[in-house]
């Protein structure tokens, strides 16, 4: 199982934090959870929408995710639309179509 930090990076203002933040997604919602623990992350902070169950991290956390063992991955890249479309299908509600074509072979990345 793989924990992955995109490179979204936005500044926004969230509660009463301005920064730059990230999404922290992962192959297991478990995984996630147990991972964004180590990170000092509720569970109650868990994003599970429609669009990807994930964390929204700042730079800081996403550099110590990093350090950790996530795997930072690149917006809008083939890996990064897998990683998407996994944590689509993680959703609690209903489920939407996978946005990108998934390629049965991991290995034509």
């Amino acid at each position: 199982m793989t924990v992955y930090v995109d490179d979204y990076r936005t500044e926004a203002r969230v509660g009463h934090v301005t920064a730059r933040w990230s999404h922290m997604m992962a192959d297991s919602v478990a995984e996630l959870v147990e991972f964004a623990g180590r990170l000092g992350l509720k569970p109650a902070w868990l994003q599970d929408k429609a669009g990807g169950v994930h964390f929204d991290i700042t730079d800081p956390t996403r550099t110590e995710a990093i350090r950790l063992g996530a795997v930072p991955i690149r917006c809008r890249s083939d890996q990064w639309k897998r990683v998407v479309d996994e944590a689509r299908q993680q959703h609690s509600g209903p489920r939407r179509p996978r946005r990108f074509p998934v390629d049965p072979d991991p290995h034509n990345a």
